[in-house]
């Protein structure tokens, strides 16, 4: 939306001169944002130094607005705790009038204000932002890098915005220090063609988790192999087995002695 705001109308410095007033905004639609940031970045690319990176402003978001939530407060005091409270009654009803059949969840909690979801709703902010560090043409394709903060419970907005840069800062440091790889998986039997980096702190455990996936399978592959031949091996044969007469009272007999070494030490004889 600001790519399609900014092309139409262009920018202060430009003295409102839009860089194509006719331009259609339902095309910036089909453009993945991180697509487009890395472009924007890219062109910055010559003027950065060792150990500088060019950040993006962050937008924040209320944790809710991830989810399907999104449009249910009206007010930002909004009162989570009163609302989850009347939707596990909600659903509480329905269960007794069998029209569901599962216990709701939130009948399970003792408190629902301490309940994580609740939590986040109440108090959890999502931020992003984009990181500069991305060159060519085409360039490699940055990730969004989030966090989630409190920013909404500090009350004075300079310290929110504190927050916010020690964060982005923590960030670039621990891209810095960390480095990037590129992606070399994830456009796997896609249509897309441009490469991706990632941090490598992420990529490497998600590497070495598919390693050992793989030796979990193998391993487990082994057990069951080996269990089924057990069974197989196990199995009577014909050959194995002969029939024969037995008198009654030796079956009694045996039967007796297999019930006496079977039977519970609190069990008795009928």
């Amino acid at each position: 939306m600001l790519l399609n705001w900014y092309i139409v109308k262009g920018s202060r410095r430009r003295f409102g001169a839009p860089i194509d007033p006719d331009w259609d905004t339902t095309r910036a639609a089909h453009i993945a944002d991180n697509e487009a940031m890395s472009f924007l970045l890219s062109t910055l690319e010559d003027r950065r130094g060792d150990s500088v990176y060019y950040v993006t402003f962050a937008v924040m978001r209320p944790f809710h607005t991830l989810t399907e939530l999104y449009s249910t407060p009206k007010t930002a005091e909004y009162d989570w705790v009163t609302d989850f409270e009347k939707r596990r009654d909600r659903e509480l009803d329905a269960h007794r009038d069998e029209l569901d059949n599962d216990l709701p969840y939130m009948a399970t909690v003792p408190d629902l204000a301490d309940d994580n979801f609740v939590y986040l709703c109440r108090k959890a902010d999502y931020v992003a932002f984009y990181v500069g560090h991305t060159a060519g043409d085409p360039p490699p394709i940055a990730p969004r890098y989030e966090f989630m903060e409190g920013l909404r419970g500090l009350g004075d907005p300079a310290w929110a915005r504190e927050r916010v840069a020690r964060n982005q800062r923590l960030i670039v440091t621990a891209l810095h220090r960390t480095k990037l790889t590129l992606d070399k998986e994830h456009n796997f039997l896609s249509r897309k063609f441009l490469v991706k980096i990632i941090p490598y702190v992420i990529y490497e455990p998600h590497e070495k988790c598919k390693a050992l996936g793989r030796k979990l399978e193998s391993e487990l592959r082994s057990i069951v192999v080996a269990n089924l031949q057990a069974i197989r091996e196990a199995r009577l044969r014909k050959q194995d087995v002969r029939f024969g007469p037995v008198k009654v009272r030796d079956f009694v007999r045996r039967y007796g002695q297999i019930l006496r070494e079977e039977r519970d030490p609190d069990s008795y004889d009928r």
